[in-house]
């Protein structure tokens, strides 16, 4: 399924999972479509004749059989070992999957550094883009993959002057620790 993860960027753990499940069943009904060929080959062969009623015992022969092979050999398997390694390696991908959004979230600078450090840069190249708006805001969230409130709240922290006022007045410096 890994052509599936290559197509869409949000392919889910649980699309795959269906996928292998189906995938599964097709097998075992192809595994059983065969033995029912080359038992019907098998006996034509020894009986030599091929006649429309030869072939209604064979297609009810076959479909009477397949329900007992169903419960013995079939969903045994399926239930006892498929499922057990199926849900073992999609535990263990998920896992790797969030250790890797986790890392990646520790790694990320913060949504206000990132205001911050494009603020430097805008100020710094008179382009004058950056605004405290919700466009703004979605497109750094495109840009970024961060929270488009979190950058929202640290462009109006950044662009609103009264809100910078209160950072910069001599009561919030005295509480600050360095």
């Amino acid at each position: 399924m890994k052509g599936q993860r290559d197509i869409y960027a949000s392919w889910p753990a649980e699309a795959t999972r269906r996928q292998l499940i189906n995938e599964y069943w097709s097998n075992a009904l192809g595994h059983y479509l065969f033995l029912v060929v080359v038992a019907t080959v098998a006996v034509w062969f020894y009986n030599g004749q091929l006649n429309s009623i030869y072939m209604l015992v064979s297609v009810t022969l076959g479909i009477t059989v397949y329900l007992p092979l169903y419960f013995i050999l079939y969903r045994p398997i399926f239930t006892g070992d498929f499922l057990p390694k199926l849900e073992t390696v999609i535990a263990a991908y998920e896992g790797r999957e969030r250790a890797w959004l986790e890392k990646c979230k520790r790694d990320q600078l913060t949504n206000r550094a990132l205001v911050f450090f494009l603020y430097a840069f805008d100020n710094a190249s008179n382009a004058n883009y950056l605004a405290a708006t919700d466009k703004c805001a979605d497109l750094l969230h495109k840009i970024f993959g961060s929270s488009p409130d979190g950058i929202k709240k640290a462009l109006e922290l950044v662009y609103k002057s009264d809100k910078r006022a209160k950072l910069e007045s001599p009561s919030c410096r005295s509480e600050q620790k360095f």
